[in-house]
């Protein structure tokens, strides 16, 4: 709704720009015109107008000064279609397209295609630009952070695996059980069909952690017992101190395997954040797991 003032009327019933302003703002604006105090309550009075006068702004007077002036007689009334509001940024007029993700969408799909769809579908005139912003700017920041955290992660467990083992060899048989628990954790993903996340992100480098603990355990007791073996053979020394981590490890599976299957079924206000981040450890766990009791002995062997 444009209302456009006209100069010469206005001179005429002896009135100025403010005076039109004031009363229109009044009237359509809802102003408050003063305060009813009730006790500790204060409830704000409001001058406005019925509905019927806001389709029909012709028939409306204005209180004036001491009279009631016709608005269509001194301002010139046009229903144009505008923006509801005009908003600005960096002193550039913006206007915003939102788009509401499905629970769980990858967000890099999702720009992906809508580049492509911009790209393909939109010749923006000359000045005119885009950008993405809202949720992505979180997901975009945390991405750039987590090329600098995964490496130092993946890092800090070689040099701790390094310094607690001292022997190449078995650092990297401890290492082997870090791709299977990555495995796992996406194979459960698959299943329940889950998309990468930041969240599930983290539970995969918590994985990593839980995982390198399982196979320095295995490897250490496997290491202790070659160092005991006496007249035994090479392989059933390997066998008795792979043997004798079975219970162990399983109820160090099966805890952490309770604890988690809750997180992962978990309803109400951010169970889909810790459902995310459950789900990849749960899966990485059980392979890690199954690697560390069937596959670290029988790899081991290969060192004779």
């Amino acid at each position: 709704l444009e209302i456009k003032p006209d100069r010469d009327r206005l001179l005429l019933y002896g009135l100025n720009l403010e005076d039109i302003a004031s009363a229109v703002e009044t009237l359509l604006a809802n102003s408050p015109v003063s305060v009813y105090l009730s006790d500790r309550e204060r409830y704000s009075i409001t001058l406005g107008i019925p509905r019927d006068y806001r389709e029909d702004l012709e028939r409306l007077m204005l209180p004036l000064g001491d009279r009631l002036v016709p608005l269509s007689a001194v301002a010139e009334i046009k229903r144009l279609e505008s923006p509801a509001e005009i908003k600005s940024e960096n002193g550039m007029l913006v206007a915003y397209v939102y788009i509401t993700p499905e629970p769980g969408a990858d967000l890099g799909r999702i720009l992906e295609e809508g580049e492509k769809r911009i790209k393909e579908g939109i010749n923006l005139p000359s000045g005119y630009f885009y950008e993405w912003s809202g949720q992505f700017e979180y997901w975009k920041r945390a991405m750039e952070d987590l090329r600098v955290i995964v490496p130092l992660v993946l890092l800090t467990i070689v040099l701790l695996v390094y310094l607690s083992l001292g022997r190449l060899f078995e650092t990297l048989l401890v290492l082997f059980t870090l791709p299977s628990s990555l495995f796992g954790g996406f194979f459960l993903m698959w299943l329940f069909d889950y998309k990468l996340s930041i969240a599930s992100i983290a539970g995969f480098l918590a994985l990593l952690g839980i995982a390198a603990e399982m196979g320095i355990v295995m490897v250490v007791y496997i290491m202790k017992a070659l160092e005991r073996r006496g007249e035994k053979s090479f392989e059933e020394a390997v066998y008795e101190g792979a043997v004798k981590r079975i219970r162990p490890k399983s109820m160090t599976m099966l805890t952490v395997v309770a604890g988690l299957v809750p997180a992962v079924y978990l309803q109400g206000t951010g169970a889909e954040v810790i459902s995310r981040i459950a789900l990849p450890m749960l899966g990485g766990v059980v392979s890690s797991f199954l690697t560390a009791l069937f596959v670290l002995p029988a790899l081991y062997t290969f060192k004779r």
